[in-house]
């Protein structure tokens, strides 16, 4: 798995969609995370527990959202790809 693209307890965070995966992060509660899908097909950011759901991004494209404002650890999939799977960690 790729490497985290921020500091734990960053302000702001990448998450990098590549190859069929996920980059991991770590962030501060309501950080800004900026997901960036770098594969040639639409993937979702879908939050397990409902938390955030970027909706489909297509191949190239990158959204900004909110990182949930309780730390914890949020796992996520991609709705259109269910086994592709990535945590986001708050704190």
């Amino acid at each position: 798995a790729p490497a985290p693209t921020a500091a734990a307890g960053a302000a702001s965070a990448t998450v990098v969609i590549k190859d069929f995966a996920f980059s991991h992060a770590t962030m501060r509660p309501g950080a800004t995370v900026t997901v960036t899908n770098r594969d040639g097909v639409s993937h979702t950011v879908t939050a397990d527990a409902n938390a955030f759901n970027t909706g489909p991004l297509k191949a190239g494209a990158s959204v900004t959202l909110r990182a949930p404002t309780k730390p914890g650890t949020y796992t996520f999939f991609c709705a259109i790809h269910p086994d592709m799977k990535g945590t986001l960690v708050v704190k």
